[in-house]
């Protein structure tokens, strides 16, 4: 049926299969951060020394520390430092928009 369609034999159909065939699925992530009670993401501002130093803290996270360490360290640049706490990542200055802008579109 397809074959006999003027547009198959000028090549339009190929091209679509070709494009859905070779479209591989995304890659699970080596982290998952899950959300809060009220739906929000785990990402917080902590002002510290009397409210002159702010501090991003990032919570309720599982898996590979590193790899979300270095998604974090792309989306804020590399010349912010990242600590990792007990079951936290605290990074220095206010990051929360960028972050939780970038964990939205990961899909958490």
């Amino acid at each position: 049926f397809f074959l006999s369609l003027p547009m198959a034999s000028r090549g339009f159909l190929f091209p679509l299969r070709r494009r859905l065939l070779c479209t591989a699925a995304p890659q699970p992530l080596a982290f998952k951060i899950e959300r809060t009670k009220t739906n929000n993401l785990p990402v917080y501002l902590h002002y510290k020394n009397g409210r002159t130093r702010c501090v991003t803290v990032v919570k309720k996270y599982k898996g590979d520390v590193e790899v979300l360490k270095s998604h974090i360290q792309s989306v804020v640049g590399r010349q912010h430092e990242i600590k990792t706490k007990a079951a936290a990542l605290e990074v220095i200055g206010d990051h929360k928009k960028e972050i939780d802008e970038y964990l939205e579109k990961l899909g958490f």
